[in-house]
């Protein structure tokens, strides 16, 4: 088998969306499971819309997922450059030859000249395409007008009969090249067009395989066609199938045009985003969702993807970073959730540095209680800051029981009596001891206290809680629910 080399070829125009980041993990897997090279290709040939802001969303949304590229930007690479806005000249030497081998020719027909000539063709064939005017023209008249200076655009001459497209997940397509356009491949500015600049730097860049979207399929009829015309090799083609809504039908544009790092300031685990694209169109086997990239590398296999559209189930995705979350040694995602709580004005991050026992602390009660990093800030606000509200739930369990407030007071004055560095279960057992002197269900005692101390009905443990917010700041809060309870 000859070298694996694989690419991604983004264009710079917007954001990083799922379908490219599938995408690009789908060749990051299949050249590191081939020990192969994967490239990284930069499609900035629309100046108009490319911005240097999305070339560097698209670096930096890679390396967050880990996706590291061996060739392109940044790396450079022996069969670069890898920015198509640098390659212009290597593309107008193609063209040059194209046209000097009768495989493609200009077209000096104005757009309403093309648009006419597509309504005469739909009229009498019932096929909308260029009515190839331009195409046997003089070549030596051609010329004279391209010399002239006189406007006008490239296209690619379609041979007569049929061409197989080979693909790796569809299997042999059969296209028949009555129904395909001579495409333009240079516009009248002399800018080049998409499928020029793919099949030559494919060509030169010696990809062996390309993996991309279904979308794309149409595009592999041209470009095998440019390379028969190039006289190169074609690499072998894999297109993946869409990417569904849970409902099985096109991805809603909300989903489908997120930005894959609105995903990173949100707090999802890079890990978990891996595992759950890998699993968009390829199992990793039939009794395991959950594995690490490593493991996807030694398995991933092109013949086993899908060939059907796969589901993308955002409440699997979220439960997904959840169990990443909980898989986590607790120093590691403090470091994780460390960015979020500074962003949220939680605390500084000295203040995690010299407390950062308490926050260990915090960080265990809530591992399992998260399923992304920025839930934290929120979830636990009433443990990160002095005053609280009490939601809806926890004023119901604070007026649950008429003795609620002697209840609170009380427990505070006994609390006032305890040890300052009292340990969780001494806390516990001491809660336990005064409920039962006053013959009280634990039960009924613990959810008033709660709702006092954390102004919601749901959290960790009551006494972790007790235990984080020190002794002054529960003595406080029970004094003021029991002065609420009593207005």
């Amino acid at each position: 088998m000859s070298a694996v080399r694989v690419r991604i070829a983004p264009s710079p125009t917007g954001p990083v969306h799922i379908g490219l980041a599938r995408t690009a993990l789908y060749n990051f897997l299949y050249a590191r499971a081939n020990d192969g090279c994967f490239i990284l290709r930069i499609d900035d040939t629309d100046r108009a819309r490319s911005t240097q802001e999305s070339l560097d969303s698209i670096l930096e949304a890679m390396r967050w997922l880990g996706l590291d590229w061996d060739e392109g930007p940044e790396k450079g690479g022996g069969l670069g450059p890898y920015l198509q806005s640098e390659r212009s000249d290597r593309y107008r030497e193609c063209v040059d030859q194209l046209v000097s081998d009768g495989k493609a020719y200009p077209c000096f027909c104005t757009p309403e000249e093309v648009q006419a000539g597509r309504q005469r063709m739909l009229e009498t064939t019932g096929v909308g395409m260029y009515d190839r005017r331009c195409r046997d023209l003089d070549t030596t008249e051609a010329r004279k007008r391209v010399e002239t200076g006189e406007s006008h655009t490239v296209r690619f001459k379609i041979p007569e009969g049929s061409v197989t497209v080979p693909d790796l997940i569809k299997g042999d397509v059969v296209v028949e090249l009555r129904q395909v356009d001579d495409w333009v491949m240079v516009r009248e500015d002399g800018s080049p067009l998409y499928n020029l600049c793919s099949a030559v730097d494919d060509a030169d860049m010696e990809i062996s395989h390309v993996i991309r979207g279904e979308e794309h399929f149409v595009n592999a009829v041209k470009q095998l066609l440019l390379f028969a015309a190039l006289g190169r090799t074609p690499p072998r083609f894999a297109h993946l199938p869409l990417i569904l809504g849970k409902d099985g039908k096109k991805l809603s544009k909300r989903v489908a045009q997120t930005n894959l790092l609105d995903y990173k300031r949100d707090g999802y685990p890079p890990e978990a985003l891996i595992n759950f694209f890998t699993l968009l169109g390829w199992g990793f086997d039939a009794e395991r969702d959950l594995f690490t990239l490593s493991e996807a590398i030694e398995r991933f296999d092109l013949a086993k993807l899908s060939k059907s559209g796969s589901i993308l189930d955002e409440e699997k995705m979220l439960w997904m970073c959840g169990v990443y979350i909980r898989d986590m040694d607790t120093d590691a995602l403090l470091d994780r959730v460390t960015p979020f709580l500074v962003a949220a004005g939680a605390c500084t991050a000295d203040d995690i540095a010299s407390r950062r026992d308490w926050f260990r602390h915090l960080v265990t009660c809530y591992q399992e209680r998260i399923q992304i990093y920025s839930e934290l800030p929120e979830k636990a606000s009433y443990l990160l800051r002095d005053g609280i509200d009490y939601d809806a739930k926890a004023e119901k369990n604070l007026r649950k029981n008429p003795e609620a407030a002697t209840w609170l007071q009380e427990y505070r004055d006994a609390l006032a009596g305890l040890p300052a560095d009292a340990v969780i279960e001494q806390l516990e057992q001491h809660a336990r001891d005064f409920a039962e002197a006053r013959e009280i269900k634990f039960g009924h005692f613990v959810h008033p206290v709660r709702a006092a101390l954390s102004g919601t009905a749901v959290g960790p443990g009551l006494f972790d809680i007790v235990s984080l917010l020190g002794r002054e700041r529960v003595l406080d809060r029970l004094t003021k629910a029991a002065q609420w309870l009593q207005q």
